[in-house]
């Protein structure tokens, strides 16, 4: 007699896919450290180097969070997100090296989840991410 496989309690399931994260990020160097960064931290993620790029990963990827840098045309980004349905529900992290607290402040009406101030600390851009990912927006 042969014994079967059975399934229920102790067969291991399949892993839960890693969060998929969108960068969109003009400066390469900045654009590359992010994402090592993020793939170091078991993230999926897709780079893009302008608002076009993102808009059209946005159409090919299943993404999890955004993570978009002022200068990229975060806030067209973020408005092109906030108005398309099945997309609303991302979180959107703006990165700036701008200090200017009203164009944080405009990010944030705009609809982004979070504002970070370049050069951002690793350890707080991913307790960002973590927040932003835990809150169930994703």
């Amino acid at each position: 007699m042969t014994s079967r496989p059975t399934f229920g309690a102790d067969t291991p399931s399949a892993p839960t896919p890693a969060p998929t994260i969108l960068l969109v990020e003009n400066d390469s160097g900045n654009r590359t450290v992010i994402e090592m960064l993020l793939l170091v931290e078991q993230f999926g993620c897709v780079a893009c180097a302008n608002f076009d790029a993102g808009r059209s990963a946005l159409e090919t990827h299943t993404i999890s969070l955004i993570v978009a840098d002022l200068g990229a045309r975060a806030l067209d980004l973020i408005a092109h997100v906030r108005a398309t349905p099945t997309l609303a529900h991302i979180p959107i992290i703006v990165v700036t090296g701008t200090p200017n607290v009203r164009k944080h402040q405009e990010a944030l009406q705009a609809g982004a989840d979070a504002c970070l101030l370049k050069p951002v600390p690793n350890a707080e851009l991913l307790a960002e991410i973590r927040r932003c990912l835990d809150n169930g927006s994703a």
